[in-house]
């Protein structure tokens, strides 16, 4: 989940550089609005792979017959 963390925080800087360039009149409208979908989607992307990976664990699990586990985490920490 690092990958993910990392993606999140670089799109997040990319949204606030492209706000700050807006506001000095260095940057256009269509250049906050394409980093903001792009963080969107990063989120998005995130959200879709912690799905994929609850549900591989969970056929895992049914597939060798073990009891389902709690969740294994989420996206904004790691740790419990």
């Amino acid at each position: 989940m690092n990958v993910l963390k990392t993606c999140l925080l670089l799109a997040e800087k990319a949204l606030r550089i492209a706000r700050r360039r807006y506001e000095q009149g260095l940057g256009t409208q269509l250049d906050v609005t394409d980093s903001q979908v792009a963080l969107t989607q990063a989120r998005v992307n995130g959200l879709s792979a912690l799905y994929r990976h609850e549900l591989a664990v969970a056929e895992l699990e049914r597939a060798v017959g073990c009891p389902a586990a709690a969740p294994t985490g989420g996206m904004e920490g790691d740790e419990p």
